[in-house]
Order: structure tokens, then sequence, then C-alpha cells
């Protein structure tokens, strides 16, 4: 495990910097330490890492309202392509999250892209992505900072989910952590927010709740059943 927010010796010069309101090592500046009392872990992926989850309807949007969220540090240039962090895995028409040639995009897998955010989170930094549907709208935020609004009522089948690697070559590099999903709330609001200064946490209608654990890649807070990897995501 790669710890987002924390005290990790062993692997000090790996862990990237964390969001504003943790301190940094004074030293080198790679190492964090606890501001706030906040601590958090990641998972980094290598381009050829998957976390996967069978098909299961709690993962997928359906026609609700819902909120997705998750701390990125992509730790090298976004593609030409596509690049996946979150996938209901059904070919053409699953609800597929990541960037497109370096801008971030909510899409239908394989057909539309519903809306476009010119770009993508920053390369070398932690930033804090919700997307969020609410009565037919469908939000993007970075960093608490709403980026983009379009009117959206997609309703998205259920499949089974990949995490940082949509199974058709489009991948990630870098690290996520803190990822939320919560099915039929959308917990932010329609306007900008202050993103949190704690670990996320099982709030109503979680259905997934994972990369936050110390121990194991595969451990989640909240998830409708186990999880497995592809590769070695650490």
């Amino acid at each position: 495990m790669s710890q987002l927010f924390g005290f990790s010796l062993e692997r000090a010069k790996k862990v990237p910097k964390g969001p504003s309101f943790v301190q940094k090592d004074s030293l080198d500046g790679s190492q964090p330490v606890v501001g706030g009392g906040y601590y958090g872990y990641s998972v980094d992926f290598d381009g050829n890492d998957q976390l996967i989850l069978a098909s299961d309807a709690v993962l997928s949007p359906s026609d609700q309202d819902f909120t997705f969220e998750v701390w990125l540090y992509p730790d090298a240039a976004w593609g030409g392509s596509f690049d996946s962090i979150y996938f209901n895995n059904q070919g053409t028409g699953g609800f597929w999250l990541g960037a497109y040639q370096g801008d971030w995009v909510v899409r239908t897998g394989g057909t539309t892209n519903h809306i476009t955010i010119d770009p993508a989170p920053t390369v070398g930094e932690w930033t804090q992505v919700v997307v969020a549907r609410e009565s037919g709208t469908l939000y993007v935020w970075y960093n608490g900072a709403q980026k983009g609004n379009v009117s959206n009522s997609t309703n998205w089948p259920t499949a089974q989910t990949l995490i940082g690697n949509d199974g058709g070559g489009s991948t990630y590099y870098g690290y996520m952590s803190n990822l939320r999903f919560v099915k039929g709330t959308n917990v932010y609001g329609t306007n900008h927010f202050s993103p949190p200064s704690s670990a996320l946490t099982n709030v109503t209608n979680t259905k997934l709740l994972c990369c936050q654990n110390n121990s194991s890649v595969t451990t989640a807070a909240v998830a409708p059943g186990s999880i497995t990897t592809s590769g070695d995501p650490t």
C-alpha cells in the first residue's frame, strides 16, 4: 500500500505530497506528516493494474442520483486516448469515468461523452474529483470547485466494475485514494464546497468505499462483495 496521508518511513521517498491541508516533511517534502488529524491511504496503479468487483446493480448509477468521488494523483501524463478510472464494464453502454485526450470525461462506454472538463486533473498533484447527478443534472468538481454541469438522465446498465483499467486497453498510471460511490444521493449539493479534511466514511447510501486501507488493496470499508485484482496494484 502507498500511504497518502500519514507516516510511512518504509515508503518515504515514494509517497506523493498530500493535499494542501497536510503538512509536508521539512527535509525533502516527500514524507507527509499528519495535519488536521487526517490519515488516508492509496493504491498505486502502474498501467497494468485493476481492482475488480463482480456485477452488482448497486455499483452502477442506473437512472438515479449518485455521487462518485476519489482522490487522484496521476504520476504520468494522461494518454493520447482513454485513461480509465472507473468502469461498469458493459462494453458499449457502461458507466465510464476517466480522461480522454487529456480532458476529464463522464461517458457511456463506447458511445458518448456526456460531459468534458478541460483539462483532466493535474499530473503530479492530488485532486479530489467528484462526479454527481441530482434531479437530471450531472456535475463535476475538482477540489470542491464546480467545473461544469449538464442535463443528463442516462440509465446505465449493471455490469462488472473495473477500477484503474477498463479491460480494453484504457489504463491509469498513478495513485487513487478514498474512492466512494453513493447511489441515490448527491452528497455535496450543487454549489462549490470545501473538500473533505478527513478520511471518507460510510454515509447514507454508500455502496463502495475503498482505496483507504493501510494493509491490503482489496480491503474495503463498504462493498457489495469481494474485491479482486489483476496485475499488481500496491
